[in-house]
């Protein structure tokens, strides 16, 4: 159907109530357009806590897709029993399952969200350290923008050509908070000489998400930044500068 007629297609399907479930899920599974999968999450979510029965069997869908739509529902619909399930498949989920199990735990504050959120940070994988990463950029707590700062701190040095440590970089900018100032300070002042590979992309990297921290400390350092000799950072700075504030959300 056309898109104009998804509202009302969902007001029909929602009006059928808990009955059509089954069906609704099962084209959940199967439909490969985004914005039709989109219209169907929001048929299942209409129906509220009616629907945990029929979405909590499908965390064991041998489909990956499948167990990530279910997560991502039993989210939006606010099943703060869930914790433990989602916790014994952590292990074994995908990376695109992990990110929306790390979001339910963050959003219902479970007591462990911050020890498995950081345990996935130090994972040797780099797919699940990444979606780990993520989860965290969306949370302006400040034991996660610490924890951050740490892991940034501890790859200054040959680590830092490693791609992780730009997504942390970049992490710290977005979280916006004054406390990565110190860390990303450190980054900006490396010097060439001291490393076989170029600093340059770093220093403009974290000039940039200091230009996006709080603080009149960090507003102060990036419009000196504004002038600095390198061309392309000073550029780079004005542009962040420039750009409208984004907050944080969980």
């Amino acid at each position: 159907y056309e898109r104009e007629e998804h509202g009302t297609i969902v007001a029909i399907l929602a009006s059928l109530g808990e009955q059509a479930l089954p069906a609704v899920l099962e084209c959940l599974a199967s439909e490969e357009s985004l914005g039709v999968r989109k219209r169907l999450l929001e048929v299942v979510a209409k129906q509220g806590e009616n629907a945990i029965p029929h979405v909590r069997p499908l965390l064991d869908d041998p489909r990956w897709y499948v167990v990530r739509n279910a997560t991502f529902l039993l989210r939006h619909i606010g099943d703060r029993d869930i914790a433990a399930l989602l916790k014994a498949r952590m292990a074994t989920a995908k990376p695109q399952v992990l990110e929306e199990i790390l979001k339910v735990l963050v959003s219902i504050e479970d007591v462990d969200w911050l020890a498995l959120l950081l345990r996935e940070l130090d994972s040797v994988e780099p797919e699940r350290q990444s979606v780990a990463l993520a989860v965290a950029t969306r949370i302006p707590n400040p034991k996660v923008v610490d924890a951050l700062c740490d892991r940034l701190r501890a790859r200054i040095g040959l680590r830092l050509r490693e791609p992780h440590s730009v997504e942390l970089i970049a992490a710290l900018g977005r979280l916006r908070n004054p406390a990565a100032l110190p860390v990303l300070r450190q980054v900006l002042d490396l010097r060439q000489w001291r490393l076989p590979f170029s600093v340059a992309p770093l220093r403009r990297d974290a000039a940039v998400a200091i230009a996006q921290l709080d603080g009149g400390g960090a507003r102060a350092l990036a419009l000196q930044l504004t002038r600095d000799k390198d061309a392309d950072l000073a550029q780079a700075v004005r542009q962040a500068l420039r750009r409208p504030v984004r907050e944080a959300v969980r």
